[in-house]
């Protein structure tokens, strides 16, 4: 057998919430070959204070935003996730 001989790449990229598929073909058989490419994830900055009790991040790669309650530890005033002082 003399093995397949990769003709061509077509790829969709991953996003960060979207797998994407990478295909190709051989030249002499012409058999197809598709593989999956995981989504890549967010990735995320760090924690600002947005208001209140609330703090923000946004993804570098989709701009996709995400907020959640301050991480406040009992018998603290100032969230370990953005360092908010929510007394201030």
């Amino acid at each position: 057998a003399t093995g397949h001989s990769i003709n061509k790449v077509a790829a969709v990229s991953a996003t960060c919430t979207k797998e994407g598929q990478k295909t190709t073909s051989c030249k002499r058989c012409s058999a197809g070959f598709t593989v999956d490419l995981p989504a890549t994830g967010h990735t995320w900055s760090a924690w600002v204070h947005e208001t209140g009790l609330v703090h923000k991040r946004t993804c570098s790669e989709c701009g996709a935003e995400e907020e959640a309650r301050h991480n406040i530890p009992s018998g603290s005033v100032t969230c370990t996730d953005c360092g908010a002082d929510i007394i201030n």
